[in-house]
Order: C-alpha cells, then sequence, then structure tokens
C-alpha cells in the first residue's frame, strides 16, 4: 500500500481480505519552498471477492523527446481468463474545449476495443515547439475487462481494471547554426 507523493496515485496491490477500507492522506500545495495550502481527503475503497482476474497492461517507460518528434506508442494489455477488453486514455494531451494544446492534438486509437482479451492501441502525437513546458504531459491508460462469451451470470460478473500513468516530456529543439566569434 503506498501513495506516490508528487502524482497522488494510489496503490494498493493485492489486499489480502474481502472488507470496507477507509483511508484518509493530506494534501499540501507548496509554492517556493513555502507551504501555501493543505487540505485532508479520504476514500472509502470495498474490496470483494471475485471470480475474476484483473486485466494487466504492459509497463510503460516515461518518454522525453525533442519538439518535432512523432511519438508511436504501443500500449498492450492482456486478460488472462480470456475476458472481453476495454482500453481508453484521457490526458491534456487530447483535444478539449478549451483547446489547450496547439497545433496537433495526440490520438489514442484501439483497433479491436472490447472484443477479444488481449488489446493494443496506438498512441500518436506530433509534437512542437508549443508543447515545449517544464512538466511533463501525464496521459492516464485504463484498460477494464468485461464478461467473455460463455462465461456463466454475466449479470454478476464483477469488472476489473488495470490503470497506469504515461509522462511525455517535450523539450526544446537544439540549438542550429551555432558559430564562435573571437572576443576582442
Amino acid at each position: 500500500f503506498s501513495i506516490h507523493p508528487t502524482t497522488g496515485d494510489l496503490i494498493w496491490d493485492a489486499p489480502s481480505s474481502p472488507g470496507q477500507y477507509n483511508v484518509a492522506f493530506l494534501i499540501e500545495e507548496w509554492r517556493d519552498g513555502v507551504r501555501i495550502g493543505r487540505i485532508v481527503r479520504d476514500m472509502q475503497i470495498i474490496v470483494e471477492d471475485a471470480n475474476n482476474d484483473r486485466p494487466i497492461m504492459e509497463p510503460l517507460e516515461d518518454i522525453c523527446v525533442e519538439a518535432g518528434t512523432m511519438i508511436n506508442q504501443k500500449i498492450t494489455a492482456t486478460d488472462k481468463n480470456g475476458d472481453k477488453l476495454t482500453l481508453t486514455s484521457t490526458g491534456g494531451i487530447y483535444q478539449a474545449t478549451p483547446a489547450f494544446i496547439k497545433p496537433d492534438f495526440a490520438r489514442f486509437t484501439v483497433p479491436q476495443q472490447g472484443s477479444q482479451s488481449s488489446v493494443t492501441g496506438t498512441l500518436t502525437w506530433q509534437t512542437g515547439c508549443d508543447h515545449i513546458r517544464l512538466e511533463p504531459y501525464d496521459v492516464l491508460f485504463k484498460v477494464e475487462d468485461g464478461p467473455a462469451p460463455g462465461r456463466p451470470s454475466p449479470s454478476l460478473f464483477r469488472k476489473l481494471v488495470d490503470m497506469t500513468t504515461l509522462n511525455i516530456r517535450v523539450y526544446g529543439p537544439k540549438p542550429t547554426n551555432v558559430k564562435a566569434v573571437a572576443a576582442t
């Protein structure tokens, strides 16, 4: 059980027993070494026995690219029970209203959505100089399983998910045509 200090991702891998669990955490906001705010958040987590195993996404390495690079990132998920999978993605790099990123938006395509126990999607993004910033872009990927054909009692099926975040950092292009001139 852990929480990432920067992203806030709460990770609890394989709770040991069913039940209702409550967690609370303190979130602090800091600017230039000075705490400017804090808030306590809590959540309830309900753990149930299920005749299902969660789908698994392949781990993703963070991406760091020079502006102008085309990103083509494959995202793959599998389900050992043979359940149907749905793979989705959200993040600030996709088109939104109002548009935050210009001129190009990223696209996430999944050709065989929801039809098999293994699914692959492709994130494509033509980066440009307008995308340069100090902080990385966080892109969330989520895979959710659904009952496979022939599974008993689809109405009793407990959907499970796996989620992962991909960080993409876009930096400025290297200088070109640099000349050194002797100072007199």
